[in-house]
């Protein structure tokens, strides 16, 4: 399921907690509170001059012209067109399967993070999956998604957890083949840890430097999210890294795992 499905099924099926909320809001206690604050109040017969008058600069008669709703067809094809019309996106996805990651149910959680991710793209968008431990591992390069939607399913499946954390040169060596790609996709890297380099060639500085936004294309450069995977990852590595390029740094659980890769979807 891509982002437009989603957002067609969360308009059809509001969540029920939505619905009590927006029933909260629009109880005349709560409408009368936001008119006091000078806000018009979302339901019919409140009297509003005491506060929306002209010794408040305000027009009690306007607006005069309105927007209406749109109708359903329209808001259907509108939903159904975003995935034409939006900016496509090139995603390496890389996962951290070193030893600790058996710890504490985190790669099967993680699995299931990058699951989720993969139902939010679409099929045009290029989708890349390496795993690191002692070894890099490129399980499937950048290329469009829709062909290979279950073989990367099955691919995700198959992880297993074993071995070091070998993880500056896994992001330098995919970084450098995103970047080597003909593509006017955006491109970014997205790569989960759960605990310190101890087995890469390359150092941190070297990183830094290979991955930083320069010049005039630093707008367009790969952005590598990172996602410090419970509390034995180097957050402030971790961090350094996703500012040199751009990108940002997320704090990931088992349990809120699916929602960091949900929240790193909405950047592209």
């Amino acid at each position: 399921m891509n982002r437009g499905a989603w957002l067609h099924r969360q308009c059809q099926t509001p969540p029920f907690a939505a619905l009590v909320f927006r029933n909260f809001l629009l109880a005349p206690a709560q409408q009368q509170k936001a008119l006091q604050y000078g806000f018009r109040p979302g339901i019919l017969g409140m009297s509003i001059d005491s506060v929306i008058n002209s010794a408040n600069g305000t027009d009690a008669r306007q607006p005069q012209a309105t927007l209406v709703l749109p109708p359903g067809n329209v808001i259907e094809q509108v939903l159904s067109s975003w995935e034409n019309q939006r900016r496509k996106v090139d995603v390496m996805l890389i996962l951290d399967r070193s030893g600790s990651m058996n710890d504490n149910g985190k790669i099967g959680s993680a699995k299931q993070g990058l699951v989720e991710f993969a139902t939010l793209l679409g099929d045009l968008d290029g989708l890349g999956l390496t795993t690191f431990s002692a070894d890099i591992t490129v399980l499937t390069d950048v290329s469009a998604l829709g062909p290979k939607r279950q073989q990367v399913l099955s691919l995700v499946n198959g992880i297993s957890a074993d071995g070091n954390t070998r993880l500056f040169d896994s992001i330098d060596q995919r970084y450098k083949a995103l970047a080597s790609q003909p593509s006017r996709h955006i491109k970014v890297i997205v790569v989960l840890t759960d605990g310190m380099d101890d087995a890469s060639q390359i150092s941190q500085q070297q990183l830094l430097q290979d991955v930083s936004a320069k010049g005039n294309d630093a707008g367009s450069s790969i952005k590598v999210f990172t996602i410090a995977y419970g509390s034995d990852a180097d957050v402030g590595v971790l961090t350094r890294i996703a500012n040199a390029s751009g990108g940002q740094e997320y704090a990931g659980t088992p349990q809120n795992i699916k929602q960091v890769y949900f929240d790193i979807s909405q950047f592209f």
